[in-house]
C-alpha cells in the first residue's frame, strides 16, 4: 500500500519540485536582470558625468584657444609696430645727422635702469616711467664731460 501510495505520488512530487526549481531559477535570472539593470544605470550617469566633464573641458581649451589667438595676435601688432617705429627711427637718422649722433650716444642712465628694472620678473610694464628725459639726457651730458 505505500508502495503504491509513493508511485500514485511521485510524478506530484517530481512535478513540484520541477516546478520549484524552475521559480527558483527565474527568480535567480530576475535578480541578475535586476543587478545588470542597475548597473546599466550606474554606468549611463556616469556617462552623463564624463560627457558633462568633456564638454566643459572643450570649452576651457576653445576658451584658451581664443585667448591664445588674442595674444598672439596682440604680439603680432606689437611687432608691428615696433618695426614700424624702428624704420621711422632709422630713418630720422638717416635724414638728419645731430639725431644720428644722438641715436650713436650712450642711453641716458635713468632710461638704462628703468629696461633694467622692467627686464626683472614680475615687474613687466608695470614697471615706472623714467622722470623727465630732458634731466636724464643732461645728467648723461654732464657724466661725459
Amino acid at each position: 500500500m505505500i508502495k503504491s501510495l509513493a508511485l500514485r505520488f511521485a510524478p506530484w512530487v517530481l512535478l513540484a519540485a520541477a516546478l520549484y526549481a524552475g521559480a527558483t531559477y527565474v527568480q535567480h535570472i530576475n535578480n541578475e536582470r535586476d543587478a545588470i539593470a542597475a548597473d546599466l544605470e550606474q554606468s549611463r550617469e556616469e556617462v552623463s558625468v564624463w560627457k558633462e566633464q568633456h564638454q566643459w573641458q572643450q570649452e576651457l581649451l576653445n576658451h584658451l584657444v581664443d585667448a591664445m589667438d588674442e595674444r598672439t595676435k596682440a604680439l603680432e601688432s606689437a611687432t608691428e609696430s615696433i618695426d614700424a617705429s624702428r624704420r621711422a627711427l632709422n630713418r630720422i637718422g638717416a635724414e638728419h645727422a645731430e639725431i644720428r649722433e644722438w641715436m650713436d650716444g650712450d642711453v641716458p642712465v635713468p632710461v638704462s635702469d628703468w629696461l633694467r628694472v622692467l627686464q626683472e620678473p614680475g615687474t613687466g610694464a608695470q614697471g615706472s616711467m623714467p622722470n623727465d628725459s630732458r634731466a636724464a639726457d643732461d645728467a648723461t651730458k654732464g657724466a661725459e664731460r
